[in-house]
């Protein structure tokens, strides 16, 4: 990761996001990981986003959350992935939605997707999603996640 970033609000009401420009030996590159965090839900929720121009890996954190892997047409379903509904926390891989993609630009849903544990800590989920997309990240690097600013 390249840089200092910092939390701020995001386009949604309660939404915080951290956004950070990637770097290869040194060298920022046109990547960016991006977190969306919301303090004011009861339950952990956030996503944690790769941006190449568009998003091309999403962990998808949240309890309540819900995604249907489904066939796609003219697309053989990757391996590993079960068709049918995911409940609660899961990860679009890059490996798993890279041939949706066109030869100048990303995939325009990501539509195949595992399920992670519900039980990880924001931390543990952050390393967990740049150990998957081998993005290096020293001890100072995982962002704390941002207080809630309201009382209820």
């Amino acid at each position: 990761m390249a840089g200092e970033a910092k939390w701020r609000s995001g386009p949604y009401d309660g939404e915080v996001r951290w956004l950070s420009p990637l770097a290869i030996d040194g060298v920022t590159i046109e990547m960016n990981l991006c977190v969306s965090f919301f303090p004011r839900f009861s339950t952990l929720e956030f996503h944690i986003n790769l941006i190449y121009e568009t998003t091309i890996s999403r962990l998808d954190f949240s309890l309540g959350d819900r995604h249907r892997n489904h066939a796609v047409r003219r697309v053989k379903t990757p391996p590993g992935i079960e068709l049918g509904w995911i409940y609660g926390p899961h990860h679009h891989r890059w490996e798993d939605n890279r041939m949706l993609a066109g030869p100048k630009r990303g995939p325009k849903e990501l539509e195949f997707a595992v399920s992670v544990s519900n039980g990880m800590s924001f931390e543990s989920a952050f390393r967990y999603f740049c150990g998957e997309c081998k993005i290096i990240v020293a001890a100072n690097q995982v962002p704390s996640p941002p207080l809630r600013d309201t009382l209820l």
